[in-house]
């Protein structure tokens, strides 16, 4: 428990920061944490894309990802190997910080 709330204060201190250099940039920046659903296990290695742009990164060992744009679509996508796809929609020119919670594909999702 202690650790799940140390991230949330770090994520949230650094979303916080990011937002006033952000704001006089006019880009969005989404900052956050790719899980699993049911083990609730941070996902490593996974993909965070802009909807229909070739704009993306890759989640770290602990599930943390950034990715910012001056003008990105309205979603973003989630993507990893053996989970169903995630989408966010998100507002453009703004500082979001976000939890996804992605759900097995196979019998375990069951």
């Amino acid at each position: 428990m202690e650790t799940s709330f140390a991230r949330r204060i770090i994520l949230f201190s650094l979303l916080t920061m990011l937002s006033f250099v952000v704001s006089a940039q006019k880009e969005t920046l989404v900052i956050g944490q790719v899980f699993d659903r049911f083990t609730q296990q941070p996902v490593a290695g996974a993909t965070v894309q802009f909807k229909n742009t070739s704009i993306s990164t890759i989640t770290g060992n602990e599930g943390y990802f950034l990715i910012k744009a001056n003008n990105p679509a309205a979603k973003i996508m989630v993507f990893a190997n053996g989970y169903k796809p995630f989408q966010i929609r998100i507002k453009r020119n703004a500082t979001l910080g976000v939890e996804v919670w992605l759900s097995p594909i196979g019998p375990s999702a069951i």
